[in-house]
């Protein structure tokens, strides 16, 4: 029977020493923002929270705050904290502690939370074994790696104005396993087929891959639009 990420747990509760550890990362994060947060919460997630943690899991450190319907705000920390994992690489046994920032009103999808700031579970997790379809995911992840990287390979030949065309594709290609992914997670939770893809481009860095791509074709629509003012 599989058991919590003992470098974290002990009796299912968060080992001292860690949640004081978490807590001085959220710390020195929050003491280097211009505009201090209002934080409702701490919280850990994902699967190092859970009894489905692998060697490749990450350990995912949730900063709720506060931001009402200040949209800018939020993307300001949001940015904050990538930039924080960009230039830290902070692990527990080799396992990397990756900082988020959560708006108090997101909604939020996961079998396993718990409040390291209050030191409790909200949402316990159960020592179920969910039923993975790996072959379907793994076909899923495939033909998704192909198009993005069919698409990355149109974009060195592509130019003037078959750029917007391209541009519409990829951005509807990352709008549409967002939302496959956002769907899957509100009917079928984590273990959703089109959640555990999401998360296997992601790993592989396809998301970012596609991102990227989507802002170099911006820019080079931009550059065509304006060579001659």
């Amino acid at each position: 029977m599989k058991t919590l990420f003992n470098k974290i747990w002990l009796d299912n509760k968060m080992i001292p020493e860690i949640r004081d550890k978490f807590l001085s990362i959220t710390t020195d994060f929050i003491n280097n923002l211009k505009v201090e947060p209002t934080v409702t919460d701490i919280i850990l997630t994902g699967s190092a929270s859970g009894y489905d943690y692998t060697e490749s899991s990450d350990i995912d450190l949730h900063i709720v705050v506060d931001v009402k319907e200040n949209k800018l705000l939020l993307e300001y920390y949001t940015i904050k904290a990538k930039l924080w994992n960009l230039n830290h690489n902070i692990t527990i046994d080799n396992h990397e502690i990756e900082l988020y920032v959560q708006a108090s009103n997101a909604e939020h999808f996961s079998e396993n939370i718990y409040s390291v700031q209050n030191d409790k579970w909200i949402k316990e997790p159960l020592s179920y074994k969910a039923e993975i379809d790996i072959r379907s995911i793994e076909t899923d992840l495939q033909h998704y790696i192909k198009i993005i990287d069919k698409l990355l390979e149109l974009e060195t030949v592509t130019t003037g104005s078959k750029l917007k065309t391209l541009y519409d594709k990829a951005s509807t290609l990352k709008d549409y396993i967002k939302t496959k992914r956002k769907t899957a997670l509100k009917t079928n939770g984590i273990y959703s087929k089109d959640n555990l893809v999401f998360k296997g481009l992601r790993k592989l860095g396809y998301i970012e891959k596609l991102i990227g791509l989507i802002n170099l074709i911006y820019d080079k629509i931009y550059i065509e639009e304006n060579k001659n003012i």
